[in-house]
């Protein structure tokens, strides 16, 4: 009877499923397991880096990065823009982009640095993120569409021929999967 907020299959095929009202559960082929160190949050996102671990992103309580037998938390106190975690995406060597309503934060290791408007964003309202195979990284905020690579953000908006400046949600595409007409 929860409210279901987030998914996520990780590489070895556990779905992790983030409730409004129960946290975070996990669902394996023999069973299904709750997390009791996250099982008080309000689950909003979810994403596993390269080194396995699992990034939770929550309604105010900030981030965890999960592990077996251990759970790591981050928050304004440690260098978060926001207690509010919009958006996840993995990024390379086992780093994580964080998309909260006050900007975008990327964790490498301890290290936090934080990207607003004031540094070439269209918004600081990230709602979705994704990283490109050539290891930029899509930003989808309110105003517009951001583009992070080679360390500069470039910003498409309705007048490069978006449909709409509120982007919501972003998918990659593989070619080897687009239906072909004959």
């Amino acid at each position: 009877t929860d409210s279901i907020l987030s998914i996520f299959e990780d590489t070895e095929g556990d779905l992790w499923i983030g409730t409004e009202t129960e946290g975070l559960h996990v669902l394996r082929r023999q069973s299904f397991h709750t997390l009791s160190a996250l099982s008080d949050r309000i689950i909003t996102a979810i994403a596993q880096s390269t080194d396995h671990a699992m990034w939770i992103g929550t309604n105010g309580d900030g981030l965890d990065r999960w592990q077996p037998g251990s759970v790591q938390h981050f928050s304004t106190a440690t260098g978060l823009l926001s207690e509010i975690i919009l958006a996840l995406a993995p990024g390379r060597d086992g780093s994580i982009w964080v998309g909260t309503p006050d900007g975008l934060n990327h964790i490498e290791g301890a290290k936090i640095v934080s990207y607003t408007s004031a540094d070439g964003l269209p918004d600081d309202f990230i709602r979705s993120l994704l990283l490109d195979s050539d290891g930029s990284l899509w930003i989808g905020t309110r105003r517009g569409l951001a583009h992070w690579k080679n360390k500069t953000f470039s910003t498409y908006t309705q007048a490069d021929g978006l449909r709409s400046n509120l982007i919501g949600a972003l998918v990659q595409s593989h070619p080897s999967k687009i239906p072909q007409n004959t």
